[in-house]
């Protein structure tokens, strides 16, 4: 017995709303990715490096390789070996705007 795509809009849009709310309180009240997050041993001066490098916000990695096929290089390996091997991401400065981005995963 086939089913309509409209009588199921009431559960699909309940079962958004609760996995939203399930989230937020594993995130808020658990801090379940709390200890995903740790501090650098020299976080200031780091800090300083990436301002005066003046990045825009992007991804970035480093060893940064624009191919694959550049990953045979030895030099690059050697790059990756003696490390560090980091994917960093630089946002906009300031706080974020907490309330507009829980908005846009509604």
């Amino acid at each position: 017995m086939p089913v309509s795509l409209m009588s199921l809009w009431m559960p699909i849009v309940l079962s958004g709303v609760f996995a939203w709310i399930a989230s937020a309180l594993i995130h808020m009240l658990i801090k379940y990715h709390n200890s995903d997050y740790k501090q650098l041993n020299q976080e200031h001066e780091v800090a300083m490096a990436l301002r005066q490098s003046a990045d825009k916000p992007g991804l970035y990695s480093t060893p940064y390789c624009s191919d694959m096929k550049e990953m045979n290089d030895p030099a690059v390996q050697q790059r990756f070996n003696e490390g560090p091997v980091e994917m960093l991401t630089i946002m906009k400065d300031g706080m974020s705007p907490m309330g507009k981005l829980l908005g846009q995963q509604l």
